[in-house]
Order: C-alpha cells, then structure tokens, then sequence
C-alpha cells in the first residue's frame, strides 16, 4: 500500500513534469524568409513522416495567416531528410505528373499555395525550374526531434485564384526554419 501511494504522491509527478512544461509552454517552432523582399514569417509549422522511406523522411509546411482577410499561405516540402546537407529543391509535378518516390535519391519538391479559411484554394505555384533552388539541413537533432535548416526557393504561378492580386513571381531569400518533429 504504501508503494501505492510513494507512486502516486511522488514518481507520477516527477514522470510527468517535463510534459507538463510542454503542455504550458510548448515548442511550435519558427520560420521566416523575405518573400519579394519583404519579411515573411510563419505563423505555424506542421510536419509529417513519409514512410516509404526508411530514413523517414519529412514532410514540413511553413504556414502565415493573415486573420483580417481568412488568407493562409503555406510553403511545403516534401521528402525532407533528417540528415545535415544541402539540398537542391525540384518542382512538385512536371506536366501534371507527380515525380514518383525513389528511396535511393533524395529529390525534395516543394510548392506554394494561399487558400481562404483554409480549405478553398486561392492561388498555386510551383518551383521555378532552373533557379538556384535549394534547402539546407543545418542541424538534426534526434534525441530533442528538432530540425533546423535554411532555404532559398523563388515560385512562378500555375494556377491563380478569383480575383487574385498575387505576383506572377515568389522569391523567398534567406529563410531560416527550426521546427520539432515528434
């Protein structure tokens, strides 16, 4: 009996201590670029492992709300190693083909869309091929699961929105991301 309540008065608490900090102060990560030369900062960032790989490769999206008008704009790359190294960045489909996955070559694509309260897409781009497109892994760290990297992507427009007002082009210059991925 009295292990029952040693368990429960003092090594239950002292398990959960490290959660309860995250649950009142959690990590949620950073992103920022210059997007046509102006500061552009994420808002939230949201990952996913793709399986098929066995180095488990990421799925990371870079997103910014803007509440006044419902917009969301969201870069995402796909197939994101969780090793150090730089990256060179591929268009997400080639016409209207998505590149099949090759766990023996890593080929990261990305894209950008802004969709209105989160569902209705607005406008999409995709990589401007040619361009000195890339991101880089600067540190992974797999005892705390965070991720830090650096980017640099310009899109061009592939499908534009109902009255959009966007730019034919989007060039993101010194992007920097720090994210956890458990």
């Amino acid at each position: 009996m009295k292990a029952k309540y040693l368990f429960i008065y003092i090594i239950f608490p002292c398990c959960i201590s490290c959660n309860i900090k995250e649950l009142f102060n959690p990590f949620k990560g950073n992103a920022e670029a210059f997007l046509n030369n102006s500061k552009w900062e994420a808002s939230e960032i949201k990952y996913d492992f793709i399986g098929l790989c066995a180095e488990g490769m990421l799925w990371l999206n870079l997103s910014k709300s803007y509440e006044s008008t419902q917009i969301e704009e969201s870069i995402s790359f796909s197939q994101l190693p969780q090793k150090e190294g730089r990256y060179n960045i591929f268009p997400s489909y080639i016409d209207n083909k998505y590149p099949t996955i090759d766990c023996n070559h890593i080929q990261i694509t990305a894209l950008f869309s802004s969709t209105i309260g989160g569902d209705a897409l607005k406008d999409l781009y995709h990589v401007l091929e040619g361009d000195s497109n890339y991101v880089e892994v600067t540190e992974f760290d797999s005892k705390k699961k965070e991720i830090k990297g650096t980017f640099c992507i310009t899109f061009v427009i592939s499908r534009r929105g109902f009255q959009s007002t966007a730019p034919d082009t989007l060039r993101f210059t010194e992007g920097r991301f720090h994210a956890r991925v458990r």
